[in-house]
């Protein structure tokens, strides 16, 4: 099936096609839609999906200047929420300057290898020597292994702020140099942190040019060999790949629901499996 050339691409949908390529077939190219479980129980899973929607909304209501005790007030009844919010107050106060400009749910798009490649950020704070620093919330559990300085929302991240950023700090382009990235994780408040340069740019934008390349040049998307991946995606039947949901709660998983596309999170990908509450 061949790539329109109006695609735009996202660490979500190169996640998907790294997972199987099978599912992003089906997902980005074919726009299919299959009633399967993604989790089990749903419940519970939609649930924590959906108070992870509420977190992310709440600090984009009050970056945008909702009075923080009206948003306090809006969780009561949700103790783990309260939780979060509460500790998130209290990080963002001792850590991001109260004098800077934040932008919060902003979206940027920069060309890749003859397609467009989009990313939506949680926050970008535009610090006072023109520092450009991404923040990133994850309401799931903390990856047991430090692996955000390879994976692809890190690359995609940092690699579009600084090709389509410079308006932000009033120049064309961002220097690498004055970007950072922190990813803070709601179940403890430990963050983890990244810079950029230019060696890691030009060595990003490789990478991803090439996966590019090797999407549009596929003459047929597989399934995953990693069967065990099946049990979280809506496709499995389709696939032949088992009925059964993987449990929300005995499973290893550690990832949130993508927010840099329009697609809807309806199934688990590579950063739903790093952490099961978005």
């Amino acid at each position: 099936m061949t790539i329109p050339e109006a695609f735009t691409f996202s660490q979500s949908s190169l996640n998907d096609y790294l997972d199987c390529q099978r599912r992003f077939e089906l997902r980005y190219l074919m726009d299919a839609r299959w009633p399967a479980e993604t989790s089990s129980p749903a419940n519970d899973f939609e649930a924590a999906m959906l108070r992870g929607a509420d977190f992310h909304r709440m600090i984009h209501q009050h970056t945008l200047g909702v009075p923080e005790s009206i948003l306090t007030a809006s969780v009561r009844g949700d103790e783990k929420l309260a939780n979060w919010w509460k500790s998130w107050l209290s990080w963002q106060a001792a850590h991001i300057p109260h004098d800077v400009v934040r932008y919060a749910e902003i979206s940027l798009g920069a060309p890749i290898a003859d397609f467009r490649l989009q990313a939506k950020y949680d926050m970008i704070v535009v610090l006072p020597d023109g520092t450009l620093h991404i923040y990133d919330w994850k309401t799931g559990k903390r990856p047991k292994q430090a692996h955000r300085k390879t994976d692809m929302q890190s690359d995609v991240y940092r690699f579009v702020l600084a090709q389509a950023g410079g308006w932000l700090i009033d120049a064309e382009a961002v220097p690498p140099e004055r970007i950072r990235m922190t990813y803070w994780y709601a179940q403890d408040g430990l963050t983890d942190s990244l810079t950029y340069d230019a060696a890691s740019m030009h060595t990003g934008e490789m990478l991803l040019s090439q996966l590019v390349a090797d999407i549009t040049a596929t003459p047929a998307f597989p399934l995953t060999a990693e069967a065990e991946r099946c049990k979280f995606c809506v496709y499995r039947s389709l696939c032949d790949r088992g009925t059964r949901a993987g449990h929300f709660e005995t499973e290893d998983l550690t990832a949130d629901a993508p927010y840099d596309d329009a697609a809807t999170p309806f199934m688990l990908d590579d950063d739903l499996l790093n952490s099961l509450e978005m």
